[in-house]
């Protein structure tokens, strides 16, 4: 097997994987910039009423909405190698193993070099699991990809009936702790203290991962979902399926919309413990498993649709250009990031308000559609993803466009 050629590649998916590029951009800048308790609860630090306005609308249109079609999209490219390996005759299991291992060492890197809230390591061990049901029909893809996305949820509900976990006896007050570590994570990320930076952010990054058990499936479930979207024929057949995804938009909005109205306002309102059952966390769960797919399938049917459409294609091209570097650009998205907030950069961290951050993600993202148009001028690939290939195919991949 060989790398996919530029020519070859699907415009439409290098589009999509740009977009959630900008919007992964405007919901991790405020993991950059304030500490990790205060990612979903941003009333610990800002209190204004433009300031909950913003978190607010972010919660409700852009936080976890983007990884997702991310995540679909890496179902999505399985599905395109395991084509790629029948059609040739090609060996693939082991070299896809291979490509596993160094999305793992990129993840590694990226945790112990940059930022706590890394998904590369998880997309690895997800995409390994992926080899499992290479060979199953659609129908078993299907039921698959709904039960270990919504298995996760059935067992919370079922804690949270039982009431069977019950807080640490003598634990401090949750707010106390919280603030108790905030107060600490902005000291440290604040100094210029690499090695207490790097202690805080293996901190962090275990406190992030505590819930990998759950994460796992849900992951897993997006990618076989974006497995089967793909041998439906969807992507590569857009025009036929237009009809549907028509009539299909309306609802997903309706649905993705109103989950996430209603995740947003119960978080507002009670901030509950996600991972301590109650009634609270329950409808969190519930709301935000409903309303964050609908919506990221309806943005990626809206995209699909606008593409078809010859005069709104020019719109979409700047982040086909992202899209295609999507690798280099979410590494280097932290990069910039904790250069902006850390304090062996500019040391804005914790200081400023989600408005201004989300004007920070826009501009990082809009160097990023610039310097990439850039670089595909005259590379076939972006850095990392030539390093990707390289160490994947074991061979001096070609870099420079001929």
């Amino acid at each position: 097997m060989q790398p996919v050629a530029p020519r070859e590649r699907i415009v439409f998916l290098d589009v999509l994987r740009g977009l959630a590029l900008a919007g992964i951009v405007v919901a991790n800048i405020r993991g950059f910039g304030s500490p990790m308790e205060a990612y979903n609860r941003p009333r610990l630090l800002w209190d204004s009423p433009t300031d909950q306005a913003v978190a607010f609308l972010l919660e409700t249109l852009v936080t976890g909405k983007f990884i997702t079609i991310f995540s679909i999209l890496f179902g999505l490219g399985f599905a395109i190698q395991v084509d790629r390996a029948r059609e040739q005759g090609a060996r693939f299991t082991w070299l896809y193993l291979r490509r596993m291992a160094v999305l793992a060492g990129f993840g590694a890197a990226h945790v112990l070099l940059l930022w706590w809230g890394d998904i590369l390591l998880s997309y690895a061990a997800a995409g390994a699991l992926l080899l499992l049901f290479r060979n199953r029909n659609q129908e078993s893809l299907i039921r698959w990809s709904l039960a270990l996305y919504w298995l996760p949820v059935a067992l919370f509900l079922a804690l949270t009936m039982l009431g069977a976990i019950e807080p640490a006896a003598g634990a401090p007050p949750a707010p106390q702790r919280l603030a108790q570590a905030m107060s600490h994570a902005t000291e440290v990320y604040r100094s210029a203290d690499g090695m207490a930076i790097f202690h805080q952010r293996i901190r962090d990054w275990r406190a992030f991962n505590a819930s990998f058990p759950v994460v796992l499936p849900r992951i897993l479930g997006l990618f076989l979902f974006g497995f089967w979207l793909w041998r439906e024929g969807v992507v590569q057949r857009p025009a036929a399926y237009a009809g549907r995804l028509r009539r299909w938009l309306p609802w997903l909005l309706v649905v993705g919309l109103g989950g996430n109205l209603v995740y947003a306002a119960v978080n507002y309102a009670y901030q509950p413990d996600l991972g301590q059952p109650g009634p609270a966390a329950a409808v969190l769960w519930v709301a935000a498993s409903a309303g964050v797919p609908a919506l990221s399938l309806a943005i990626g049917s809206a995209v699909l649709l606008a593409g078809l459409e010859p005069k709104r294609r020019p719109f979409l091209r700047p982040f086909s250009f992202v899209g295609r570097t999507a690798l280099t650009n979410y590494i280097l998205q932290s990069v910039i990031g904790t250069s902006i907030f850390y304090g062996f950069g500019l040391g804005y961290f914790g200081t400023v308000t989600p408005l201004a951050e989300i004007g920070l993600a826009l501009a990082t993202y809009l160097v990023q559609v610039i310097a990439s148009a850039l670089w595909l001028r005259y590379f076939r690939f972006g850095p990392l993803e030539w390093l990707w290939r390289t160490l994947t195919y074991a061979r001096w991949q070609p870099l420079l466009r001929t």
